[in-house]
């Protein structure tokens, strides 16, 4: 059984791209790959709008506080990685949720 869901937005330690390295950041679970690891997409504070696939949440609308942002961020879909449960941050409760999450996978053409 899966201690995350799809939708849900987490801390974790993010790895870069380089050799090693990464830092703890919110991530937005894409998909439940095994028990053990999630598709994470990396949500940041840079504005990557037109750079790359994904979308600018700002904190003070209803979707940045469902999402538990804490700042106004992007949901980068340009960095993707799967995330080991040992790299997630052990909360009582995920930061918050995407709502309408099926809605966000299909507008980015992320559905299987």
């Amino acid at each position: 059984m899966s201690f995350y869901q799809p939708g849900e937005v987490i801390r974790a330690y993010f790895p870069f791209d380089g050799p090693k390295g990464g830092k703890p950041r919110p991530v937005l679970i894409l998909e439940i790959e095994s028990d053990q690891f999630y598709k994470c997409a990396m949500i940041t504070g840079t504005n990557r709008t037109g750079e790359c696939n994904g979308e600018w949440v700002s904190q003070v609308s209803s979707l940045g506080r469902s999402m538990g942002l804490d700042k106004s961020s992007f949901i980068n879909l340009g960095n993707i990685k799967s995330i080991p449960r040992s790299l997630i941050e052990a909360l009582k409760s995920p930061m918050g949720v995407y709502p309408d999450f099926d809605d966000f996978m299909a507008r980015h053409d992320l559905d299987e």
